[in-house]
């Protein structure tokens, strides 16, 4: 079963990850690591390994969070204007 996400946020950590603040379109309880097709204003940019749901919670609602340690090139500012967003097709 795949899955999409909306890029809300984005944040960069001192140990090399970039979280993505997202609001989910669908997505299963938990999301697990996989790898996601990237897409900004509905145009597929690149693949990203996310590693991840972090701070899961079965009964989540709102906001969910996930993770990768890939280099991507997206940042808060370029946020704005656009939309992002995380499209996995098979999230096994």
């Amino acid at each position: 079963m795949g899955f999409e996400i909306v890029v809300v946020d984005v944040f960069k950590l001192g140990d090399g990850r970039t979280l993505f603040s997202c609001e989910a379109v669908s997505a299963p309880p938990f999301i697990r690591p996989c790898a996601c097709t990237l897409h900004i204003d509905g145009k597929p940019i690149s693949v990203v390994h996310i590693d991840g749901e972090d701070l899961p919670h079965p009964n989540r609602t709102g906001l969910r969070v996930v993770s990768t340690r890939a280099s991507v090139a997206i940042d808060r500012t370029k946020l704005e204007g656009k939309a992002y967003r995380l499209v996995c097709r098979d999230d096994t």
